[in-house]
């Protein structure tokens, strides 16, 4: 069975997030992290150890923030998580 990466870019994350940075990543995750956003590598072009490592992390750091998911093909996303609101200083 193949499996379907999903990436959702945030402009707002909750206050309890952890954020794991590009360079926190393993060398394996800096590889693929550009593929992954850019579209050119998929589910079954991965180690299945490289895509738990991802999916592990809340969110990461890259050129925005991004939150990794997999899920089985044909499996729809319930709800899309709001992001959270803004704090005033």
């Amino acid at each position: 069975m193949s499996l379907k990466i999903v990436i959702e870019r945030r402009e707002n994350l909750p206050v309890d997030a952890t954020v794991c940075d590009y360079d926190q990543l393993s060398e394996a995750e800096q590889r693929v992290l550009p593929r992954l956003l850019e579209g050119e590598a998929r589910g079954t072009d991965l180690a299945p150890k490289l895509i738990g490592d991802l999916e592990e992390r809340e969110f990461v750091k890259f050129t925005a923030f991004y939150r990794i998911r997999v899920v089985e093909p044909g499996v729809t996303a319930t709800h899309r998580v709001p992001d959270a609101p803004q704090q005033s200083a």
